[in-house]
């Protein structure tokens, strides 16, 4: 771990001792990374896991939420997050029961 960040500080306080790592650019004089203008991550993210949700019902239009969770690598709750969204949007419904029904896809947006 040194090696990668090898300035440290240690200073005495009664009988403890303080430890201070220095990362490489917040030292003194140092300029600090620019930051630009970029999507959230969030964004992109759940961009991303809308379109495998789509995918994933054009590939099999019975599976289940569950199973839709299971297969993309988020939450049930996430994956009704964007059922919710791509039914608000108009780009999906559901036909029949729960039990037994099916996801339609009427339009991609």
């Amino acid at each position: 771990m040194l090696i990668r960040e090898p300035d440290t500080d240690f200073s005495e306080v009664g009988t403890h001792f303080i430890v201070t790592f220095m990362r490489k650019h917040f030292r003194e004089g140092d300029i600090a990374p620019q930051e630009t203008e970029q999507e959230p991550a969030e964004e992109k993210t759940t961009q991303k896991t809308t379109q495998k949700t789509l995918d994933e019902i054009k590939v099999n239009p019975k599976i289940t939420r569950k199973e839709l969770a299971f297969k993309i690598g988020v939450g049930e709750d996430g994956i009704k997050f964007h059922l919710t969204n791509l039914r608000k949007k108009g780009i999906l419904k559901r036909i029949g029961p729960d039990k037994g029904g099916y996801w339609d896809i009427s339009a991609e947006g």
